[in-house]
């Protein structure tokens, strides 16, 4: 009987194995790893109604790397900041921002021309934001540049949270895949997106107190909130401040919010900041750290280049 046991538990290691190799699905890409088995000894010696032990081994053979599938799917989305200051020049050159940044986002294209399993998309945003190209093909580069060249019309203020808002609602369709955004800003955040309601008013930059009415302040009343919503923009409204103004900080927290709402959907982040002042670059880095995302800073048309690159290197890489 003991013997028949010890058979019935070979039997079910075998079964185990095969189910853990095998499984009850596949498809034509299972790689199935060649199993030899051992045992202790070829030949058994017992009297009847003793034990016997009999030791087996399992050892598959090792697959070779270059027999795994290690493509997987990847979606991309550029962030482009088409704001009234991209249409400045950059230091002792008649190279304007925003064509430097085009060049730069061509380049970025272009690394993933051979790439498969890989979608790019293209976000622009001032004071509202848009999807200037839904996620296409890496390979479609004619498209996507075609798209990154009407661009070249800058204007309006920084919402930066509303671009980060429209790629992260682009990015919602597909759950599989890895997910990236690149967001690219030469600016401090200076408009918002919000529901409800708000109350102008007047900023005396002496005190710092606030007076209500005034002229071009927003202050949210009413259980008004910021609009964060990926699913839904009927009832979106933009607030904006004069210059690089945010006096109520709603610019730079919606941009951190809707970071960390990228984040908990597992999107890797990356802030780029171009001739950025001092000012400028520690909100941006504060939005950056509130998502974990790197932030890099360029101040001519060859760094900005280089970053791109990099980037693309990170994410070519990714597996």
């Amino acid at each position: 009987m003991k013997k028949i046991c010890t058979l019935l538990v070979v039997l079910m290691l075998f079964l185990l194995i095969g189910d853990i190799f095998i499984g009850k699905e596949t498809n034509a890409d299972t790689i199935y790893p060649e199993i030899t088995v051992t045992s202790s000894q070829k030949t058994i010696t017992a009297e009847k109604d003793k034990e016997f032990i009999i030791d087996y081994t399992f050892t598959p053979k090792p697959i070779p790397v270059s027999a795994l599938n290690t493509t997987v799917d990847k979606e991309i989305i550029l962030v482009i900041d088409t704001s009234g200051s991209m249409a400045d020049r950059l230091q002792n050159s008649y190279t304007t921002k925003i064509t430097a940044l085009i060049r730069a986002a061509k380049a970025f294209v272009g690394k993933f021309a051979a790439e498969e399993n890989t979608k790019i998309g293209i976000v622009s945003y001032s004071t509202k934001g848009r999807v200037t190209q839904g996620l296409v093909s890496s390979k479609d580069t004619n498209r996507l540049n075609t798209k990154l060249d009407e661009l070249n019309n800058v204007t309006g203020a920084t919402n930066i949270g509303e671009g980060m808002r429209q790629a992260l609602k682009e990015l919602n369709k597909n759950t599989t895949a890895k997910k990236f955004v690149i967001l690219m800003s030469d600016g401090e955040p200076t408009a918002f997106s919000y529901s409800g309601s708000y109350q102008q008013e007047r900023y005396d930059r002496n005190t710092g107190a606030y007076e209500l009415p005034g002229s071009n302040y927003y202050k949210l009343v009413n259980g008004s909130s910021l609009f964060t919503s990926l699913t839904d923009s009927t009832s979106m409204k933009t607030g904006f401040y004069g210059g690089t103004s945010d006096p109520n900080s709603y610019a730079k927290n919606f941009a951190k919010e809707m970071a960390v709402i990228g984040k908990g959907k597992g999107v890797r982040s990356f802030a780029v900041g171009f001739v950025l002042q001092s000012n400028g670059a520690d909100k941006l880095k504060e939005i950056a750290a509130s998502g974990d995302g790197l932030y890099y800073n360029g101040n001519n048309e060859s760094e900005i280049i280089k970053i791109y690159e990099e980037i693309a290197n990170k994410i070519i890489g990714e597996y």
